[in-house]
């Protein structure tokens, strides 16, 4: 995919996000925007999702970027199942 399309794919993914995850959910795409609130309110049901959430998904990230990313290395070579 071309760089220049980076803005317009992010976008969308928003967009997607707000319009069919949020009314399903309830949940907030900024982590900051429900911790502030339910630490203020001392309201700590279901906050785990937003201190833990991104963590996971950093570390999944991580470890997707790893598989998909180009290289001159044979599949058996990258796995080590030789």
């Amino acid at each position: 995919m071309n760089k220049k399309y980076g803005g317009i794919v992010v976008g969308m993914t928003i967009t997607l996000n707000v319009l069919v995850a949020g009314p399903i959910s309830g949940g907030s795409m900024n982590p900051a925007r429900s911790l502030g609130p339910a630490i203020v309110l001392h309201s700590y049901k279901g906050i785990w999702v937003y201190i833990f959430g991104p963590l996971i998904g950093a570390i999944a990230g991580g470890f997707v970027y790893n598989l998909i990313k180009p290289t001159n290395k044979s599949f058996s070579k990258l796995f080590k199942l030789t």
